[in-house]
């Protein structure tokens, strides 16, 4: 589209029998239905940060806890503070894995340990998680 102020005095210049108003009034047209989809992406643009801002506001929440009244949790550090949740998952994970294999092998050997091994080894694995 060529610019309108500048038909507009290309048609000041004219003579009257070569009008271009109607292709001025086609651009006008043309540029108001460009407003109103842009428009309409705007409003598109602020519901998704809007329901992105909410997420991450819901996230920072679970990852620290509440933040007091009229505070907001930043949310720089979300990606570290999940990586390091996941981490101690697959810690307790790990750890859960190795007690279970402990009683299995005991199971499978038909041994019985003592109830001292096993509170000295419920003692490690949840001194362990603690950590």
């Amino acid at each position: 589209m060529t610019d309108i102020i500048e038909r507009l005095r290309i048609e000041s210049r004219r003579e009257p029998h070569e009008p271009i108003w109607r292709d001025a009034i086609d651009e006008i047209v043309a540029l108001r239905a460009e407003v109103e989809r842009l428009r309409t992406d705007l409003m598109e643009s602020d519901e998704i940060r809007e329901k992105l801002g909410h997420f991450l506001t819901r996230t920072a929440a679970a990852l620290k806890g509440e933040p007091p009244a009229g505070v907001w949790h930043s949310w720089h550090d979300l990606p570290e503070k999940a990586a390091q949740l996941v981490e101690r998952v697959q810690r307790d994970e790990a750890l859960l894995r190795q007690a279970l294999d402990a009683l299995a092998y005991w199971l499978e050997h038909g041994e019985t340990p003592g109830s001292h091994d096993i509170i000295q080894r419920t003692h490690d694995v949840l001194q362990e998680r603690l950590k």
